[in-house]
């Protein structure tokens, strides 16, 4: 059965009204008319898709035909589809149009046939005797020959493709992308944009400076012929506080410049990541520091940073409270001593200090009063002393 179809540009249509049953094999011929010369010299393909979404490609002959097997012709459609190809790199294609199969009543599952004694092997050996000789196989794959034993479809589908030794030109790449000089060449002098390198010529060293700049750890200078060129190079100091002190200037501007002899300064001493390396003293004055006094207008000053009391002494009202309640002891003590003491005792006491009256011995143990040893006006003394002082510690 033919069934037919024209293809005019990319668009496949079906002519035929045809009501086919599936499972048929190689009896259903695919016949296309293509009514546009951009099919022209092309190769032509049909794709056919069966129920399963499986796809079979087959290679129509000169004729626009092509005979479908059993495997496209299950369930009930498969579709068809055409393509077209020149050289490899052109190809035109169609959209696909399914086609509607009816379900058939053959199956390969039959049991039920008994009176067929004919040996199938060779029955077919010889039906196939005497009708092949050597003539009829082709030597080369020929879309073009009748005899049977040949493979039209894979001719076609191999006509078209490259060969594994095929070569093709820059040209003939249709999105073959742009490419600089260079990148084909591999040639320095193809690069654009080159960058301009500064020949420096022969004898070209890096010296260390003997001291480096101020600031500075080490400095490096690059010589052409014993020649600095370019700027130096400079290592920087890694600093490391070493110690911290206060000071006073006892010199005029020293250590700094303005400083003034009795000025307080904070001595900052670095040193850097080099054992080697010379410590380096930062200077801060401290005078702003020391203003945390203030002074009132009775008896406490403060002048140019300098705290100082007063001629005339500090006042009770500057003393600590259990200051001042002890020499209230003290004082109520030495009142209520003198008010016992009269004026003969005065006068006795004065009778007693000529050089005849007084024991001149030390560990005398004389007790009488008109004559008291040095031994006991030192106890007394002492007694005296020490009740003063446990009064006032009270």
């Amino acid at each position: 059965m033919l069934l037919n179809f024209n293809v005019k540009n990319q668009v496949l249509k079906l002519c035929s009204n045809e009501n086919l049953a599936n499972k048929s094999n190689n009896y259903l011929v695919l016949h296309f008319d293509f009514r546009s010369t951009d099919w022209n010299d092309k190769v032509k393909f049909v794709l056919c898709k069966n129920s399963k979404r499986k796809t079979y490609q087959f290679a129509l002959d000169s004729d626009g035909n092509a005979v479908i097997p059993s495997t496209i012709l299950t369930g009930e459609k498969f579709t068809v589809s055409v393509y077209g190809s020149s050289t490899g790199i052109e190809r035109i294609t169609t959209n696909t149009v399914d086609i509607l199969l009816a379900e058939s009543g053959y199956t390969p599952d039959v049991s039920s046939i008994h009176d067929y004694e004919v040996d199938v092997f060779v029955d077919l050996y010889s039906k196939l005797d005497g009708k092949l000789d050597i003539d009829d196989i082709d030597s080369a794959l020929d879309i073009e020959s009748e005899n049977p034993v040949q493979n039209r479809a894979v001719t076609g589908a191999l006509n078209g493709k490259a060969s594994v030794d095929h070569n093709h030109l820059v040209v003939d790449i249709t999105d073959f992308p742009t490419l600089a000089n260079v990148a084909t060449s591999g040639n320095y002098n193809d690069l654009s944009n080159k960058p301009t390198i500064i020949s420096l010529g022969g004898n070209v060293t890096l010296e260390k400076q003997a001291e480096p700049d101020a600031g500075y750890l080490a400095t490096y200078v690059l010589k052409q012929g014993g020649v600095p060129v370019g700027d130096k190079i400079q290592e920087h100091k890694d600093w490391l506080l070493k110690s911290a002190e206060i000071k006073i200037c006892t010199v005029p501007d020293e250590p700094v410049e303005g400083y003034k002899v009795g000025d307080y300064y904070f001595d900052l001493v670095f040193n850097v990541k080099e054992g080697s390396a010379t410590d380096v003293h930062q200077y801060m004055l401290a005078n702003p520091l020391k203003d945390v006094y203030k002074a009132d207008n009775q008896t406490l000053s403060l002048s140019d940073n300098t705290f100082g009391v007063k001629n005339g002494g500090i006042g009770t009202t500057q003393l600590a409270s259990g200051v001042v309640t002890s020499l209230g002891y003290a004082d109520a003590f030495n009142n209520s001593a003198c008010k016992n003491i009269t004026s003969n005792d005065i006068n006795a006491w004065n009778a007693k200090q000529t050089t005849a009256n007084l024991v001149t011995n030390w560990n005398s143990t004389l007790s009488d009063a008109k004559y008291p040893s040095e031994k006991l006006v030192k106890e007394t003394i002492d007694a005296y002393i020490g009740n003063i002082e446990e009064d006032m510690l009270q």
